[in-house]
């Protein structure tokens, strides 16, 4: 198409012109974006290309001025195209695919462009290369007027985008329109209808009244039996129902109906003279009494609930609260009747026998527990809420669980660390003093399943330090504000119980990533964690005498997700691998210590090869899974089975179980952990 022109035909109109103009151009455009699409990087194909697009826009222009010269079209095809719509479109469309044509000339440039230099900085010759293809590139259009064109484009196509959107919000606004109007249809109809079936139901309820009314003058006829005298209303009671009634109302009852009895002539004598036509005195109404039934109470077992003592409640502005007891003689003084004893109570000597022991020592544990609150919390507690307190004692500290390093396989990087950090600091605070103060935080993060919990254990059991557990569930709670008195009590008890260790296992729950989205009440419950876990820090300056070995000890499987600000305030971030080699071996060998097996030290090699990648908790699950062989063995046998008879545990179970309990941990999932300990933490391995 380089020499060829835009021919217009005999008879055509300027709609039809602009059109078969159109469809040329526009395919010869596809058929060359095509090539662009499938052309290896070379110089030579990109400027034939460059060529064929330039032509291609030649050849559209030039028919564009043929047709603006056979129709003669004064002031351009722009405002002779501007009255009629569809002759305004084609023009438009025309000038979108010489955009469009532009801008795949200017990629090929750009792509020679880029090739020339890539070329220039790899061969000696690039400067006589690059020569002998600016000689076949041809000259770039003006850019002035290339800019002009495809802004113009660009403005066909913003008014057609605009023009498009337009058009659906008024088809939305329409369909809205239509919408609400068959919803008053809809009401109108079921309003109609309601109408009717009420105004059915009114015609009926009239008829049915007219029918009684016609029937009314029968009925008076009938004569209506006499009511039988106030005096045998007494005498015709059940005899069960006297029973039930006690003395005081029967006293009531028959004096009233012995003065009844007494104004029953006179009431005759006005009845009578009623009768006979006089105006004598109004009959007396009868008032109901209501009886009151004496019932056996049942009396059930229950453990006697602890009340809070006054001595500690009812400090700093607190109501002090008393014990309550109930009052035998106070039902007897506002005058209801008493149940009389029962004389075989075996039902409650029972549930004392039963249930005696274990309130007893539940409410001997209480005791202790607010004895040794009240101990530590002295006469000020700084704004500290009492009952917090007290929860915090009974649900979060943990007493009577020691775990020692010996219980722990491996892990000889941890635990050196956290003797260097944790144990040695706080068993000797003398020697830990300015720089070498103790830290206030550390986190163990990694896998699930490799002894973080276990590990926070024995930090605490080694110290010789309280230890609070914390989760989610010890903290949160659903009434305004509770929360943050938790928190501030467990700080306030870790304080005055130091040395302490608060461990805080699955952090990720409580101090997640602060986001805009979150929630008021989560939001508040960390900011005051936050807080009370910087005042660690600032009470060593502040008081020098006052004991705040405090650490905050966490551990996590999403180290990621943890907020910045507190893993700030986590100075030691400690990864927590999987086991490894020796680490398996030790921990399979102390599995089976007690358990009968035939397994010999190459075994138990063998073992510890084939788990490389379990986590502890896999390798636990699959010694228990290899112990359960011999007993599924058995059988139907397993009744009438001796425990010296059954066989002991082979490697083949072990395999065996390999096929029931696989690995938890993904190699992706430890890939990330390892990247996060790269850049944030360090192994402990």
């Amino acid at each position: 198409m380089g020499n060829d022109k835009f021919i217009i035909p005999a008879n055509f109109t300027l709609l039809q012109s602009l059109q078969l103009l159109y469809s040329i151009v526009a395919s010869q455009c596809e058929n060359y974006e095509k090539q662009a699409a499938n052309l290896e990087l070379n110089i030579n194909d990109l400027v034939k290309l460059y060529r064929l697009f330039d032509n291609l826009l030649q050849y559209m222009n030039d028919g564009l001025s043929r047709i603006e010269k056979s129709y003669k079209c004064q002031g351009g095809l722009r405002e002779n195209t501007s009255n009629d719509k569809d002759l305004k479109r084609k023009f438009e469309d025309l000038q979108l695919l010489g955009q469009d044509i532009r801008l795949s000339r200017r990629e090929c440039n750009n792509r020679i462009g880029v090739l020339e230099n890539i070329r220039n900085n790899q061969s000696i010759f690039g400067k006589f290369r690059s020569r002998s293809t600016k000689r076949c590139k041809p000259k770039f259009e003006d850019e002035k007027q290339e800019n002009t064109a495809i802004e113009a484009a660009e403005n066909v196509r913003r008014e057609r985008r605009d023009k498009e959107l337009r058009k659906l919000e008024k088809e939305k606004q329409r369909q809205l329109e239509l919408d609400a109007q068959k919803e008053k249809e809809i009401e109108l109809f079921l309003k109609q209808q309601l109408e009717a079936e009420y105004l059915e139901k009114e015609s009926k309820r009239d008829a049915i009244t007219a029918s009684k009314r016609k029937s009314m003058p029968e009925r008076k006829a009938v004569g209506s039996p006499t009511l039988p005298q106030q005096s045998t209303f007494t005498s015709r009671r059940p005899d069960r129902h006297s029973m039930y009634v006690n003395g005081g109302s029967i006293q009531r009852t028959t004096g009233k109906s012995s003065e009844e009895s007494g104004l029953r002539p006179a009431a005759s004598v006005a009845r009578s003279s009623s009768t006979g036509g006089g105006s004598g005195a109004p009959k007396k109404r009868y008032e109901y009494v209501k009886p009151v039934i004496r019932r056996q109470p049942i009396r059930s077992p229950r453990a006697t609930s602890r009340v809070a003592s006054p001595e500690i409640v009812g400090t700093d502005g607190f109501k002090p609260v008393v014990r309550r007891e109930r009052n035998s003689n106070s039902l007897r003084r506002n005058g209801t009747p008493q149940s009389p004893p029962m004389s075989s109570p075996p039902l409650v000597a029972a549930g004392r026998e039963k249930f005696g022991t274990d309130s007893s020592d539940e409410d001997a544990s209480d005791d202790k527990s607010d004895s040794s609150t009240d101990n530590y919390m002295g006469s000020s507690v700084n704004g500290v809420d009492p009952i917090a307190c007290r929860q915090i004692m009974k649900e979060i500290v943990i007493q009577d669980e020691e775990v020692r390093w010996d219980d722990i396989a491996g892990l000889r990087n941890a635990k050196n660390s956290l003797k260097e950090t944790v144990v040695y600091p706080f068993l000797r605070p003398d020697l830990f003093k300015g720089l070498r103060e103790p830290i206030r935080g550390m986190l163990l993060f990694g896998p699930p399943g490799t002894g973080k919990t276990m590990i926070a254990k024995a930090v605490a059991t080694e110290s010789k330090s309280t230890f609070f557990s914390i989760s989610a569930s010890s903290l949160l709670s659903k009434y305004m504000g509770e929360s943050e008195k938790l928190v501030r009590a467990l700080f306030y008890m870790a304080k005055k119980m130091a040395p302490s260790i608060i461990f805080i296992d699955e952090i990720d729950s409580l101090l997640t990533a602060r986001s805009d989205n979150e929630n008021e009440s989560s939001r508040r419950v960390k900011t005051e964690l936050l807080i009370q876990w910087s005042s660690l820090s600032s009470s060593t300056g502040n008081d020098v005498n006052a004991d705040t070995r405090v650490l905050v000890l966490a551990a996590t499987n999403l180290p990621w997700a943890i907020d910045e600000a507190a893993r700030r305030r986590f100075s030691r971030r400690l990864y927590i691998p999987l086991p490894e080699f020796e680490t398996r071996l030790h921990h399979l060998k102390k599995l089976m210590s007690k358990q009968n097996n035939h397994l010999s030290e190459i075994d138990f090699e063998v073992i510890a090869e084939m788990t490389e990648g379990f986590s502890g908790s896999d390798i636990t699950a699959l010694a228990k899974e290899a112990a359960m062989e011999p007993i599924r063995d058995l059988g139907d046998r397993l009744v009438d089975a001796e425990f010296s008879k059954i066989r002991p545990v082979t490697v083949k179970d072990f395999e065996k179980a390999m096929l029931t309990v696989k690995m938890s941990v993904s190699p992706a999932s430890l890939q990330q952990y390892q990247d996060w300990a790269a850049g944030f933490g360090s192994t402990g391995a």
